[in-house]
């Protein structure tokens, strides 16, 4: 439910789309309602959860990056259109490097290829401009703009690569050490 001022659902409606863009799903109200979770569930995700942001949003956003169950239920709440003490753009700009960071935390891919897209987008308004205005000038900045988006590609797919090996380093490392004590009894 989207209250306030313009403004105020304005910010909170694009807060909205770059949620459920991150997520791939549908949230029906990210910043309120009514939360049950298990206090053994929570501690996994507490250490990212934000300070300065609200509880229920990062608590939300981080259970639908983990893959854990959420299920919306309406509740009648009173709307707050009082004056905050927190300005709405720091609230608003908090909230969103909070979502860039668990979308890097758990599919960095899609911050890269969103840049990339961006990048590509913005390739193929110059070459148009170029080919209207005939200044070469747009078409090198389109061809540079070509080069820095598989720059970045490359390193959205390093850093996928570097966040499988260490999620999987403890994995691998017990594997090893089984490996090497089956050796050192086997040779005995």
């Amino acid at each position: 439910r989207l209250t306030g001022t313009f403004k105020k659902r304005l910010l909170r409606s694009v807060i909205k789309k770059i949620t459920e863009f991150s997520t791939g799903k549908n949230i029906e109200d990210i910043d309120s309602g009514f939360r049950i979770f298990s206090k053994k569930d929570i501690i996994s995700v507490f250490i990212r959860l934000g300070n300065d942001i609200s509880f229920t949003s990062s608590l939300t956003l981080s259970y639908i990056m983990e893959g854990k169950f959420i299920k919306y239920i309406p509740v009648d709440y009173k709307s707050n259109n009082d004056k905050e003490s927190l300005k709405i753009k720091t609230r608003f700009f908090n909230t969103l490097l909070f979502i860039i960071g668990e979308v890097l935390f758990y599919d960095p891919m899609k911050i890269f290829i969103l840049f990339c897209g961006s990048l590509l987008a913005f390739t193929g308004l110059c070459f148009i401009t170029a080919l209207l205005t005939k200044w070469l000038l747009f078409s090198y900045l389109g061809l540079g703009c070509i080069f820095i988006s598989i720059l970045f590609l490359g390193y959205g797919l390093f850093s996928v690569q570097l966040n499988n090996f260490f999620s999987n380093k403890e994995k691998w490392q017990k594997k090893s050490i089984r490996l090497n004590f089956i050796n050192k009894s086997g040779s005995e």
